[in-house]
């Protein structure tokens, strides 16, 4: 190759790198100024929020990176601040006349600022105390049923006891030559406890009253 146009290439590589490298070393420069720019940007942004006396969320939850931008006047920043800050007391007065389960639906709101997760965590809410609700009266109504049950069978054994003995009776009666001895009613004394609604209670009131069934309320309570 001629050395001439060897020293020319040369010396055109040479000044391309350099320029590159200048290049390179101006765009570095601009990246650091608009870091620097965004960062101190970001503190006003920060101040400005922090002096809104909101400790609610953080900053960081309704932050918009757009807000660094060039193109973002702090005017509008700060009025995009005040805005996001009303809305949020907005929804959380909304939760509040929530009767049922709304501050638990304010602190998932608080978590995603997202009223449609907050709403449908309250209707799970709902919809999981009412599986309970029923669970429980099920559970109440099978408990009363089987009550009743061993009831009915103590009452059955109970009545055939008391057939054995008459019968017992009659026949050391007839052993004896004796004309069996007449029956006189006892009187016994009963303790239990009765677990119904208030009408079926009342119920049972009335009926002993009106067969002269003397009673004495010991207390009452609802079932847990």
């Amino acid at each position: 190759m001629d050395e001439p146009l060897k020293a020319y290439r040369n010396f055109v590589a040479r000044i391309k790198a350099e320029m590159n490298a200048a290049i390179d070393a101006i765009d570095e420069f601009v990246k650091e100024g608009e870091a620097r720019e965004k960062e101190a940007k970001r503190e006003a942004i920060r101040a400005y929020f922090d002096g809104r006396d909101f400790d609610l969320v953080p900053l960081e939850k309704i932050f918009d990176s757009k807000w660094l931008n060039k193109t973002a006047d702090m005017r509008d920043v700060k009025n995009a601040i005040l805005v996001k800050i009303e809305e949020i007391h907005s929804n959380l007065k909304v939760l509040d006349a929530i009767a049922e389960h709304g501050q638990l639906a304010k602190a998932v709101y608080l978590d995603r600022l997202d009223m449609g997760a907050a709403l449908r965590e309250v209707e799970t809410l709902k919809a999981n105390a009412e599986r309970a609700a029923r669970e429980k009266q099920a559970r109440a109504d099978r408990e009363a049923r089987e009550a009743a049950a061993r009831n009915a069978e103590a009452e059955r054994a109970e009545s055939r006891e008391l057939e054995r003995e008459a019968r017992l009776e009659s026949m050391v009666a007839d052993a004896l030559g004796e004309e069996p001895a007449e029956a006189k009613p006892e009187v016994y004394w009963f303790e239990f406890r009765f677990q119904g609604t208030a009408e079926l209670a009342l119920k049972m009131k009335a009926f002993m009253t009106e067969n002269a069934i003397a009673y004495e309320k010991l207390g009452q309570g609802v079932i847990g």
